[in-house]
Order: structure tokens, then sequence, then C-alpha cells
């Protein structure tokens, strides 16, 4: 070590001769230095004090200590290389190839010598991204492009249209600048050399002074920005300086697409904050998005749900998809598009007709905007060739008030019942911007249409019979059913009945929804005010019956004996008793033929299912055209139904509508709603006997009263008289006195 350090200090003040290894590294790394150089240059010593290289500069060293960034030209026998020299960094800015294995980097010790060191952070940063091909790309005739955003190094490439639209313009992630180029340039020129031009600057990064720092900011572009920037500390306390790069790259715009030039390295590291996703990147996000339409920002970023836990994150396509934020901007970009008005909506529908020709059956729009689809398979159920066996002929209609994200919009769906799958189909769907009779109009006209395209198409007569259905009692939707009825025979050329006539005719293909009556019934016995606790279940008995009435007769004389017993529902009463509702509901008060009454459903109970159906398999709130394509794959599921039963494939396991046999053994669809109190109860083990104090003594143990939280009041014959006499105004001595006289005595 003794004998190393003389060696050192010898051969420092006296010139030595290289020997022949030395000349001939000099010889491959190029032209030797002339004497005038070495003249006025600083001699750079490795540690067995041979001469490596030399340092120029035009600032003096002694100002090392400020915060500055010094520019140091150093010259090597083996290479030339560019540092920066630092109070407390050096990066390599030299112009060789990144990651050579022969890189040196000097420092400077407060004595003035320079000593090698090694950069692990350099070498790491480089080891991170690899330079593109340097060389064009028409030397490899159809290679595929792979941009990653970080083009590196020197080199030359030829980017077809497609490949530029597939990089978003050759997007890149560096911090820089743009700048035009000359003015002489044309994008549609023939040859690249004349194609317009453009530069991009690379602005290097922001880092502090302090080695233990990993903090890389990127700098932002406008100068006024990037002063504010470096004015404040870092993060960990220490001063930011910039770390300029000066990488320019040369894009030509041309007519087959662009001819991109990068000048050089970037020797710094990459900024760890990206501001844009690249195509391929985007793609990747829309599909785990459309995927998991329902999973949330922080779900996406974690991993979304799977059946092993969590999966796939978003994290793993890009680093910007680290921010809650951004998933959620991005994320509300796919499932509500900027352009959503306008000519976009115009185009947006013509496409959606254009991809599912047939599939809108009628359309109006304006103040009233109703838009009905329907698929051919839809419109075959509609017509049976014969009567089916149980109250499953006709149409059920109804409104669902959730399918559409605008709250004044309503789905109207007209269902029919097909023998084939054992359960109810829609038959007409509907888009409706309100719940106007008018609005109700032109989507039963749309039903009523349907069902006589279908009747001719089999050579069958229409006939009103075919129009018959159940709904519920909104005003609205039966005045549309009559207005489309009467609408709908008027323009044809066969009909010779009046409007009157029709009117009336319509009137009797309609039948109200007895479970709305069932469920106001429930409603109003439990209004204490107007029904005694004890008479409730008497009131349910005697309303009920009122269904089963034999004739006019006696429908009038029970409801007037439950208006005697009932006064203060009187007004319900009437209600219920209208003719307009009275002729959907009761037996007696039907015009409806028997035979027809019978036929169809008595309860809207199938379309409301249909309705449950409909949200378990697309949810609810749909814009405009995603509501559309959810019911277009809701009838292409029905009409694949169909199809594999015809084919002889199950479509489920088990006994199709149970619910029937549950009607059958206790006269409704709920056991809970059974007639005999002892069917809605549910033994736990029915070969025990009865041996609790419930089942055996029949009433239910007596309730401790509740303890009232004021305190016992005090017996005074207990306390007896006052020992000491009472003084007006002393209550307070008083208290203190008896207190006293209790607890001595």
């Amino acid at each position: 070590m003794v004998l190393g350090f003389f060696k050192h200090v010898y051969r420092y003040f006296v010139p030595r001769v290289q020997d022949k290894d030395e000349v001939e590294i000099s010889r491959d790394g190029g032209a030797l230095l002339s004497d005038s150089f070495i003249a006025g240059a600083v001699p750079m010593y490795d540690t067995t004090g041979r001469i490596i290289g030399y340092v120029q500069t035009n600032h003096p060293f002694q100002n090392l200590g400020s915060p500055k960034i010094y520019r140091l030209q150093i010259y090597s026998p083996q290479r030339p290389v560019l540092l920066l020299v630092g109070p407390t960094r050096i990066e390599n800015a030299s112009k060789f190839v990144i990651g050579s294995t022969n890189e040196i980097i000097y420092t400077r010790t407060p004595e003035g010598h320079f000593i090698p060191i090694q950069n692990p952070e350099e070498k790491q940063g480089h080891a991170q991204h690899k330079p593109l091909d340097t060389k064009v790309k028409e030397d490899f005739p159809g290679a595929e492009v792979h941009w990653d955003g970080w083009p590196d190094g020197k080199f030359e490439q030829d980017f077809t249209l497609d490949e530029v639209n597939e990089t978003n313009d050759l997007a890149i992630h560096w911090a820089h600048t743009v700048g035009g180029g000359d003015r002489k340039g044309q994008r549609f020129a023939e040859e690249w050399m004349n194609g317009k031009r453009a530069t991009r600057t690379c602005l290097g990064i922001l880092q502090c002074d302090n080695q233990d720092c990993e903090i890389t900011i990127r700098p932002h572009t406008k100068p006024q920005s990037l002063r504010t920037q470096l004015l404040k500390p870092c993060s960990c306390g220490a001063m930011l300086y910039h770390l300029k790069c000066d990488v320019k790259s040369i894009l030509w715009t041309w007519s087959k697409g662009i001819h991109y030039q990068n000048s050089g390295y970037h020797v710094h590291r990459r900024p760890p904050r990206k501001l844009h996703l690249l195509p391929q990147e985007k793609r990747r996000f829309e599909a785990m998005v459309n995927a998991h339409p329902q999973v949330g920002p922080l779900q996406l970023i974690v991993g979304v749900p799977g059946i092993d836990g969590p999966g796939e994150s978003v994290a793993d396509i890009s680093d910007v998809l680290l921010n809650a934020d951004r998933v959620t901007k991005e994320r509300q970009k796919l499932k509500r598009p900027a352009d959503t008005g306008g000519d976009h909506f115009i185009r947006a529908f013509a496409k959606f007709e254009q991809e599912r020709p047939g599939f809108i059956i009628l359309s109006t729009i304006g103040k009233v905007t109703v838009i009905s689809v329907q698929t051919p398979f839809m419109q075959s159920q509609m017509v049976k060739d014969e009567v089916l066996d149980g109250p499953v002929n006709g149409m059920v209609s109804d409104a669902a008030h959730g399918w559409w994200k605008e709250r004044t919009s309503l789905l109207m769906v007209s269902s029919t019942y097909c023998p084939d799958l054992f359960c109810w189909v829609p038959g007409v769907l509907s888009f409706t911007n309100g719940a106007s009779g008018e609005h109700f109009m032109y989507h039963f006209l749309a039903v009523f249409q349907a069902i006589a395209h279908e009747a001719e198409k089999r050579h069958l007569e229409v006939e009103d019979r075919l129009f018959a259905g159940v709904m519920d009692f909104s005003q609205a939707e039966r005045l549309g059913f009559i207005t489309a009825f009467v609408e709908f025979w008027y323009r044809r050329p066969d009909s010779n009945r009046s409007r009157e006539e029709l009117q009336d005719a319509a009137e009797k293909l309609l039948r109200g929804c007895a479970e709305h009556f069932r469920a106001g019934v429930t409603r109003v016995s439990r209004i204490t005010g107007a029904v005694s606790p004890e008479k409730a279940e008497d009131f349910v008995k005697r309303a009920m019956s009122l269904l089963h009435a034999a004739d006019t007769d006696e429908f009038c004389s029970r409801l007037a004996l439950l208006a005697r017993d009932f006064p203060k529902l009187i007004d319900w009463f009437n209600w219920w008793s209208r003719p307009s509702h009275a002729m959907m509901l009761f037996g007696s008060e039907r015009k409806m033929d028997a035979d027809l009454w019978d036929a169809i459903p008595a309860t809207t109970n199938a379309e409301e299912a249909m309705h449950w159906k409909l949200y378990r398999a697309c949810g609810r709130d749909h814009a405009f055209l995603e509501g559309l394509a959810s019911l277009y794959q809701i009838a292409i599921y029905y009409e694949r139904q169909y199809s594999s039963v015809k084919k002889g494939v199950p479509v489920r396991y088990g006994e199709a509508e149970r619910w029937k046999r549950i009607a059958i053994t206790y006269g409704c669809t709920k056991p809970g709603r059974a007639e005999n109190s002892q069917d809605k109860k549910r033994k736990r083990n029915d070969g025990r006997p009865p041996d609790t104090a419930k089942e055996i003594l029949g009433s239910k143990t007596a309730k401790k009263p509740r303890k009232s939280g004021l305190s016992p009041t005090l017996d005074t014959s207990i306390l007896g008289p006052q020992s000491y006499p009472w003084n007006s105004n002393s209550c307070w001595l008083d208290t203190s006195l008896q207190l006293l006289y209790m607890t001595c005595y």
C-alpha cells in the first residue's frame, strides 16, 4: 500500500513513456491528442498513476461547491467522453453506445483529482430500455414494429400510415417540446424528403443533489412553469436542478406515413410519470372494463374479482393507471362517450339500425318519441294456430321504469306465451320518452301491426280476439290501447265499423290485473284508522269476494255493505267500481266474452317476472343505444333457447313451471298466502309432539312491564315530619338538613 502511494506520487511529477500496449489502444481509439491540447488540459490519473484522460473546462474548479452544473469535455486515449460534473452527482452524457462494458465515469475529489467510479443508477437506467433498431425499416421488409414510446439511439425508420395510427402518431413518453419545421414541406408529398417536417426535443429530467434520493421529476414544457418547478425543493428537502438532454427527433409526414429520425441517446433516467396511454394499452383497458362493467376503479387497480380472488390489474397495463382518479376518468370515457349528441347520435343510431336490419319496426321522433323493436322470432310467437290450454293466451303488457337511465323514459313490453319454452317471451319492446296515452298508442299500434302481419303470413283471419290482453289500471295505457285499436282498424280497407263501434270493441278486449286489486285490499286493511285491527281479516275476505260475484245485483249488494261497515273507504270503493275499471276486473261487470276471459291471464305477474329477468340479464339505468343493444341481445337469447328446444337440447334441469304445482296444492303460487292457516306454518320436525309452552298453552308468555326511567317515589310515612322549623326561601338549607337528619338517625 505504501509502495503504491510513492509510485503514484513519483509518476505524478515524472513524465512516463507509454508502453506498447498503450500505443495500440490509442490507435484503436482514434487519433492521439496534440501536444498543444495536452499542454492546456488537466490530466486524469487512475489509482496506479497512469494517465487515462485529459480535461478542458471554461469554469474554475474552485466554484465546484456551488449548485451549478459544469460541462467538462474529457478526452481519453481510449475514446472521447463527455461528462457533466456537479457538486455531488455526475451524469454520463457520452455519445458512445450505452451499456458498453468498458464505460468509465470519473468524479473529482476535494483535492482536485479525478477518480473512476461505478454509477449503478445509470447502468440500471439504461438496462431498462433498449434503443430501437438503428437501421432503416426498409432493410427489414415485413418486420413488425414494436413502439413502446421510448425511442432511443441513433436511427432512422419509416412507418406506414397504419403503423402511425396504431402508435397514436408515434406518441412518446419522454418529456419534450414540439416544434414545426420549414414551410416548404407537404403532408402528401410522394417522397419523405419533401414531407412536412416537425421536431421533438427532449427536456431531460429534474432531480436533486441528494445521491440517496431516487425521485425523478418530469419537467414542464413551458419555461415559466419549469422555473417554478426548480424553485421548489425536492420531497427529500434537497435542491432540484435540471438535467438537460436536447436529444431531437425529426418527423417527416408524407403520403405513405412518417419518416422518423432520432439523433442520439437519452443518458438520463426515464421520467417515471407517464401522461398518455398507447393505443394497445387503451385496447387492453377497454377490454377489461367491458368484461367487468360493474367493477369500480379501486377493484380495477387491485385486481378484477375472480373465482380464486383478485385477477388481472389495470396497473399491469401501464403505470398511468395506478391513479384511481385517472382510472375513473378513462372508465367514464367508455361508459359515457364525450360526443353523445347531435350528428354523433344520428350516426350511431343509423349504424345500430344498419347492423340490425329489421329490428326497429316503428319509430316516431319528436315531442312524443316512441321506438318499437322486434325480431322475426318475436313476431312469430304473437299468433297461435289454436287456443292454448289454460290462461296463457293473449298478451300481457306493462311498463318497466328502471331500464333507462332517464327517469321519465319507460320500456313498454308486451309479452306472449311460448308453449315450447314453457315461459313468456317478449313480443314487442318500445322505448317511450313519457307515459301519456299518445306514447302508449304508438306502442300498441306496433303490436297490432305485427300481429296482423304474422296472421296474414300464416293465411289466418285478422280478428279482434288476437289483440286481447291484460294490463294494469293505468288510464293512459287503457286510452293508448283503445286509440291504437281504433286507428289500426280504421286504416284497413276491409273495416266497415265506425269509430264508436271500434272503441266499444276495444273495451271488450281488456282485462285488468287482479293482483293489483289484491295488493290494494291488503294495503288499506292495514290502515287502522279506516279498518280496525279486529275487522281487518273480515274486510279482506269480503273485499276479495267482489271478484267472484255471480251478477251485478250481488256485486252491488256486497259493495254497499262494505261501504256501510267501512265508511272511510268510500272513495276507495268508488274508484274500483268505476265502469272503466269494473269491466276489466270483476267477472260480474265484464264485457269480454266469457271464453276469452278464462283463456287469458288474470294478472300481469308474467310481465313483472319478465321485467325482473331483463334486469337480471342486462342490469338497469341504460343509455339509449346501450339499452336498445341490450334488448336485441335479449331477443337473441330467447331465439337461441327456442332453437335449442326444437333440436332436442335441454335448456333447463328439472320441472318446468313449478309454480303450477304449487298453485294446485295451496290454491295460490305462494304457500304463505294459503287460506288454511295451518298451511302457512312450517313444522321444524313433524315427528315431534307439541312440547312447547306456545303449542300447549296457545298463548304467549306475558311480557314483563317495562321499567320506568324515573326513580320510585319515597314513602313519606317512613321519613316522618321534618325535624326542624321551615323558613322562607331556605329550600337549599332545608334539603341539606333533612338529608343530614336521615343519615344520622
